[in-house]
């Protein structure tokens, strides 16, 4: 008779849509390159620990400090898919997370890494602005900036709206 095949039943939950952007974005690479371990580890690389603990603690909705381990262990499969290598239980140990928090101590390395990982970001800082000017896909606007921070924006969409009506 034949025999059936063994049925893997786990729960990806949100899994795949918390690995897949930091996967899109390079986080893993660029995780890898600005805070380089000296290369003896085994198992997944410390760029793909960093990502997979943050999908951990936003999965389970708990930011304290916990063990991660059983966690990982009853999603290994779907864990797995998303870095295209094997995830083992021993790749989020305390000790490998810990690994990951010392890297990130490295205060001098945080910038090329903030900017390497954001680089069409637009920096806001508070010296006062005459003029403001912002654009979306569908429109664009300029505003004069009062006393206080705030701005009055009237857009194209809004002027035609105007003259329509007047007519």
């Amino acid at each position: 008779m034949n025999e059936l095949p063994p049925i893997l039943t786990e729960r990806i939950d949100d899994i795949p849509l918390l690995l897949e952007p930091r996967q899109r974005r390079g986080l893993p690479t660029l995780f890898d390159t600005h805070f380089p371990t000296h290369g003896n580890g085994t198992g997944l690389s410390l760029g793909w620990v960093s990502p997979l603990w943050l999908s951990a603690i936003v999965s389970r909705g708990d930011h304290r400090r916990g063990h991660v381990e059983p966690w990982v262990a009853t999603r290994l499969w779907t864990l797995g898919v998303t870095p295209g290598q094997a995830v083992t239980r021993v790749d989020l140990t305390d000790a490998r997370r810990a690994v990951v928090r010392r890297r990130l101590r490295h205060a001098e390395r945080w910038g090329a890494f903030a900017s390497a990982l954001h680089p069409h970001t637009v920096r806001v800082d508070d010296r006062l602005t005459q003029r403001g000017h912002g654009e979306s896909p569908s429109a664009s606007a300029s505003a004069t900036v009062r006393e206080g921070g705030s701005a009055s924006v009237v857009t194209a969409r809004t002027i035609a709206r105007t003259c329509h009506r007047s007519k």
